[in-house]
């Protein structure tokens, strides 16, 4: 984990305590990383224990996914799914089930068109979180359904569905990189931080995922992201 005792640094000076100056003058990034290496700097520097190849895959769908141009939105993508994830870089189930809060309660849903098989169905289903980052309340499941094009109500009436890692992955692009309505406040996304400012603001760019919460650890993450990228495109 990114470690500097009683020191405020900017992010720039950040990257070169740990890794040296080579990591933040590299500029041609994204099409030269190697991605062997990328994996191993992760697990090392971010101290994870994969069992299989849950990290592999994870980053095969970052660097394939043509919507992400530059370095911070890769950093950031890798650096929320670590957290949102608990190190596992695989879809989760919400710790708790959301018990105790609102959207932790039962309702009951009618699979109207089968989805699930028997159509008519009536099943009692939890909108608790879900995926890569954790999508939670009814509406938000009916929400994202639409726009991503799925079946009318699918995750609303499927919400399990949010688990599969394709679906999971497109879930994780569309909330972080459009303006969701619920999301309040500037700078929401990576591309907004960029457009307002001329760089990243790794933790104004946590309210789309969870407001202020753990903000600055996410943005630490981001940060030994970014120059672990940037280090495994050094040729």
């Amino acid at each position: 984990m990114l470690k500097i005792s009683g020191v405020k640094l900017n992010k720039a000076s950040k990257i070169k305590v740990i890794f040296g100056d080579k990591a933040v003058q590299h500029t041609n990034i994204l099409l030269n990383v190697n991605k062997v290496n990328l994996k191993t700097y992760i697990r090392n520097h971010l101290y994870i224990q994969l069992v299989n190849n849950e990290l592999e895959s994870f980053l095969t769908l970052v660097f394939n996914d043509c919507t992400i141009t530059n370095i911070y939105w890769a950093a950031y993508y890798i650096a929320t799914v670590y957290h949102e994830t608990g190190a596992t870089f695989i879809p989760v189930i919400e710790t708790g089930k959301g018990s105790g809060i609102s959207y932790g309660k039962a309702v009951n849903v009618t699979d109207k068109y089968g989805y699930r098989g028997v159509k008519g169905k009536v099943y009692k289903n939890i909108f608790y979180g879900r995926g890569y980052v954790q999508i939670t309340h009814d509406v938000s499941y009916k929400y994202i359904s639409e726009k991503l094009g799925l079946r009318k109500d699918e995750l609303y009436i499927n919400p399990d569905k949010a688990l599969e890692v394709n679906l999971a992955y497109k879930i994780l692009t569309y909330w972080m990189q459009n303006n969701i309505p619920q999301i309040k406040g500037k700078w929401r996304t990576i591309q907004e931080n960029i457009m307002m400012q001329g760089k990243p603001d790794y933790v104004r760019a946590r309210r789309i995922v969870n407001g202020t919460d753990e903000a600055e650890k996410n943005s630490d993450y981001a940060i030994v992201t970014e120059a672990l990228i940037r280090l495994s495109a050094i040729k």
